[in-house]
């Protein structure tokens, strides 16, 4: 019987960041162990705070460990009073208690654009709040702790480099072996089919 999850994010950040090497040397050891039956790795989507990759969580007891405090939720409610606050349920336990919606980012998106219409403060990765913040800038849209919650490994994309990578004109050619990029294949197909 599964007694535990060790959930690995397999975004783009912290894929950079060898979570995949982690994942392998993890599932290693958990074989070595012979505790298959009991612990399972799972290979997860971005969980939006890729600035802190690789993440990894444990279930059922949500260990996770950021930087984001509830003192940051405390001064920025304190900044904007009227304001619901949104945040991904893999910030540590103490801030998700101060939320007033949990959910992944799109989950996060949804709420602000068709839950609610009230001023709010994103607890995710600052690309989400600045999208949110350009696409409608009459509405309310306040960061939290934005020193905090940035990736680098996010803004290295740029649309014009997505432009040429998709067009071919550009960016560095990665060579696989073949069972590499199987198991890259995998993690690309998953996003696509995520969304």
């Amino acid at each position: 019987m599964i007694r535990s999850h060790v959930l690995i994010c397999g975004g783009t950040g912290c894929t950079s960041s060898h979570s995949g090497e982690l994942i392998e040397a993890l599932e290693a050891n958990i074989k070595e162990h012979g505790l298959e039956e009991e612990i399972k790795v799972v290979r997860t989507g971005c969980f939006g705070l890729c600035a802190l990759g690789p993440v990894v969580i444990v279930y059922p007891d949500g260990t996770f460990y950021s930087r984001v405090t509830a003192e940051d939720v405390k001064a920025a409610k304190a900044a904007h009073p009227d304001a619901l606050f949104a945040v991904h349920p893999e910030a540590p336990a103490e801030v998700v208690a101060l939320a007033d919606y949990v959910g992944a980012t799109s989950g996060i998106i949804d709420f602000c654009l068709n839950k609610t219409d009230k001023e709010v403060i994103i607890g995710t990765e600052v690309g989400v709040c600045d999208y949110l913040s350009q696409k409608y800038p009459d509405r309310g849209f306040y960061q939290l702790a934005a020193d905090k919650l940035i990736c680098p490994d996010m803004k290295f994309t740029t649309l014009d480099c997505l432009l040429a990578a998709v067009e071919g004109n550009g960016g560095e050619e990665i060579v696989l072996d073949e069972e590499s990029r199987i198991k890259a294949k995998k993690s690309i197909d998953q996003m696509l089919r995520l969304g």
